[in-house]
């Protein structure tokens, strides 16, 4: 038997229970390790020297005030990284998934990649951009010595909006570009799409600017970079989406070989993407503790990180959706611009939003053009549920205006539109391949929960109060792909532990609760007895972290089969143990037996045998099992949200009252973390659509938002109590059925909070809102501005 075909749910505390977190105590109680809580004999501390410019050329720096600071070490410059051989980092921002719709300039050049040099030393491109590094003993005459260093600067012009960035007279921020347009690509029909519209009854447009945000970790960023003279290695401590990534990126940015670099990485306090992409202070306390013979440690703060973690969103699109005089889709087309700031840290958000424009409906036929521009402002990465959330927000729009403006019912318009279950695997018009799903039953279902019929009477009743009520849903789809290799290796001890080695890294997702579950259902042990070993590449040298919806569900797949491996060893041992024929031999329930006898042996006595030095040979040895795969079929997870609000048509002021969410997982390990996964998500997509803006000042690049006065987040009084369903259709594209999960409360809940506020405005003939909708826009678009005093 192979644990990748079970679909048993048999264990206490395995697949589909509801089990509590079993790493929450050791976190609220301070045991838990975060980067910050690394400190080594002998460190001296780190500060950077940030621009206070957006687009500044660096004339020269001179650092003999900072190095007369008491306890200042060093001073190092983008200069000094350039004389020792610091390369740029590595990004690989272009995707490279087979199974993806790739990016392609239209004459099949290569995209133009802005190098991410640790310290620039010809200009700094962004507000925050480090210049140069201050060592010294302690963190406070590090930061009093950055305050002394003198840059000599020659202002730039500075160039932040998405559209504005992209035109042929923007200031260039790189010269051998010659333009700011990086990426210029093509996906779908043109001709066939343009054809559909032109025989269209119906065509609604849409021009909007999806906002830029930012993950905000509980956690900021921390870095201690250790050089050993002896073995001639790097050791790096810093939390992150994945070791094994950042342990490449540091090599190559270093110019030494992977083998001389170590990544550690124990508890991450929160990732949602911002994390997964190697940032410039890694590299720079490394090279620092080579530099100084100790090591060197760095601690961001909240300032820093707003101004210098990578953002995200930020795309510019203009959409429009042909429908037929009955409202049949007949054609989506688009022209996506996504804003990738100063350095060229990933296009992944540009590729995976085109390909998932047209959603869970049936369009036959599309064209998306797609472009990237560089900004002076901090690089995008993704961040929870890359590229879909902005795509998902056009095309749920477009539906709404077109029920709106044609006289559709907006719920019977998707679920006439959607693609149905018999059409499975379904191959969009951009080339994805959908694998498997059911998405009417998942509107149907959210309706249902969401009491849609009931909304007329909640409707006249907050009108009684003065208030403006409204409902909006959205269905959405992901493309959850990542680092395609991963691997496990899984050793059951004598002593009754068994220890599981894998190339993720958690961030809050549970894993040491999520993966033991996995591995009590198939090995038939209390899941106290399971240990998950994460976060340093010396123990796990091989793997992709978390990003993409991956661990889980690739993560699962090689743990399985490192079960398998060790159920067929330890049926040799254990057929050697009770003298009988390794065929007769089967195991269940953390027992070896002997078919149609009461004989056996467990499974920790067989682990125990497999030591013994008189053990046959070939069976000696620690009872373990390994594998090691690439996966690089995408996974495709779905639902529909449906979020209800009231407005005070005197102020403004938005308040979510209901918020109703069908995410299907393909197979939910762990509901409870799960749901859990859903809110924050939630959290997350209501934060932006009403509140979260990374707003640079267009005419100086500055950032006003840059603390968490002007940058508001969600807080628990602002958000309703969330109804949340899991669904779970198998994904065919997974051996264990899974589709991953936690990015699902997020991407819907752009389309669903806005097209709510529409609603409820709708009667003031206000037909879209641009995100964040403040009080201040929605008091306007009701003409609050020409209201008399």
């Amino acid at each position: 038997m192979s644990f990748l075909a079970s679909r048993t749910r048999s264990a206490p505390d395995g697949i589909g229970r509801p089990v509590r977190r079993r790493e929450d105590r050791r976190l609220v109680t301070g045991a838990g390790c975060f980067s910050d809580d690394v400190n080594l004999a002998g460190q001296a501390h780190a500060g950077m020297v940030r621009s206070p410019h957006a687009h500044a050329r660096i004339r020269s720096i001179d650092v003999s005030r900072a190095l007369a600071i008491p306890g200042v070490l060093a001073v190092l410059t983008g200069t000094d990284a350039a004389a020792d051989g610091l390369a740029a980092i590595p990004h690989r921002p272009v995707p490279t998934n087979p199974h993806e719709v790739p990016l392609r300039s239209p004459d099949g050049a290569a995209f133009f990649v802005a190098p991410h040099p640790p310290l620039p030393a010809d200009r700094a491109r962004f507000v925050g951009e480090a210049v140069a590094m201050v060592v010294a003993e302690t963190a406070a005459a590090a930061r009093d010595g950055a305050e002394q260093v003198t840059v000599n600067w020659e202002p730039l012009p500075a160039v932040v909006g998405t559209v504005d960035a992209g035109r042929p007279d923007a200031p260039v921020l790189w010269d051998e570009a010659g333009s700011n347009v990086c990426v210029d690509s093509q996906a779908g029909d043109v001709a066939a799409t343009e054809a559909a519209f032109r025989r269209a009854a119906h065509v609604v447009r849409l021009e909007t600017a999806v906002n830029r945000v930012t993950g905000v970790p509980l956690e900021p960023r921390a870095a201690v970079g250790v050089w050993d003279d002896t073995t001639g290695r790097y050791t790096l401590h810093a939390g992150s989406g994945g070791v094994q990534r950042h342990r490449s990126d540091l090599a190559v940015t270093l110019g030494v070989p992977e083998r001389a670099v170590r990544v550690v990485a124990r508890d991450v306090g929160g990732n949602f993407g911002t994390r997964n992409s190697f940032y410039p202070e890694f590299a720079l306390v490394a090279w620092a503790a080579r530099r100084l013979g100790r090591p060197v440690k760095w601690t961001c703060e909240r300032r820093e990180a707003l101004l210098t973690d990578y953002q995200s969103r930020d795309l510019a699109c203009h959409a429009e959706l042909a429908l037929d005089a009955d409202g049949r889709f007949l054609a989506f087309r688009a022209a996506h611009t996504s804003n990738v700031g100063a350095h060229a840290v990933s296009f992944v958000p540009l590729a995976k939003g085109v390909a998932v424009s047209t959603s869970v409906y049936h369009v036959p036929v599309a064209a998306v053009r797609g472009r990237a521009v560089l900004s002076t402002t901090a690089p995008t990465t993704p961040y929870r549920a890359a590229g879909r959330p902005e795509v998902m927000f056009v095309v749920e729009r477009l539906i709404d205006l077109a029920a709106r403006r044609h006289g559709f019912d907006r719920v019977a318009l998707r679920r006439d539109n959607l693609v149905p279950a018999t059409a499975m695997p379904y191959r969009n018009p951009l080339g994805l391949v959908y694998d498997s799903g059911d998405y009417a039953a998942a509107q149907d279902r959210a309706v249902a929960l969401a009491d849609w019929a009931g909304f007329p009477a909640r409707r006249a009743e907050a009108r009684r109060r003065g208030r403006l009520r409204g409902l909006g849903l959205a269905n959405y789809i992901e493309l959850n792909t990542g680092a395609p290799r991963e691997r496990a290796e899984i050793t059951v001890r004598p002593d009754g532990r068994v220890e599981v080695v894998l190339g993720t890294l958690s961030a809050g997702q549970g894993h040491e609760t999520v993966f033991a579950q996995l591995v009590a259902e198939w090995l038939g042990v209390e899941i106290e007895r399971v240990r998950l070993i994460t976060g340093d590449t010396d123990v796990a040298p091989v793997g992709g972290g978390s990003h993409s919806g991956r661990s889980l569900r690739l993560g699962a797949v090689v743990m399985a089969q490192a079960a398998d491996g060790i159920v067929a060893r330890g049926r040799r041992i254990a057929a050697w143990l009770l003298e009988a024929a390794e065929a007769d031999v089967h195991f269940a329930a953390r027992r070896f037996r002997v078919t149609g006898t009461d004989a056996g042996v467990d499974l920790f006595e067989v682990a125990a045998a497999a030591l013994r030095p008189d053990a046959p040979d070939g069976l000696t040895g620690p009872l373990a099992g390994a594998a090691d795969e690439t996966m690089s079929v995408p996974s495709y997870p779905y639902g529909c949200a449906v979020c209800e609000v009231e407005v005070d048509p005197e102020t403004g002021a938005v308040t979510v009252v209901r918020h109703t969410t069908v995410d299907d997982v393909g197979r939910a390990v762990n509901p409870l973390i799960l749901e859990g996964q859903t809110h924050g998500g939630i959290a997350a997509g209501l934060g932006q659509a009403l509140w979260e803006h990374c707003a640079y000042d267009a005419a100086s690049g500055q950032l006003p938002s840059a603390t968490l006065t002007e940058y508001v987040l969600p807080r628990a009084d602002m958000l309703p109590p969330f109804t949340t369903e899991l669904s779970e259709v198998p994904s065919t594209s997974n051996p264990l059925g899974l589709r991953g999960g936690g990015e699902g409360g997020t991407t819907p809940a752009l389309g669903a909070v806005v097209n709510a506020i529409v609603d409820a405005l709708a009667d003031a003939g206000v037909e879209h809102l641009e995100m964040p909708v403040t009080p201040e826009r929605v008091w306007r678009a009701l003409g609050g501005a020409s209201r008399p005093r």
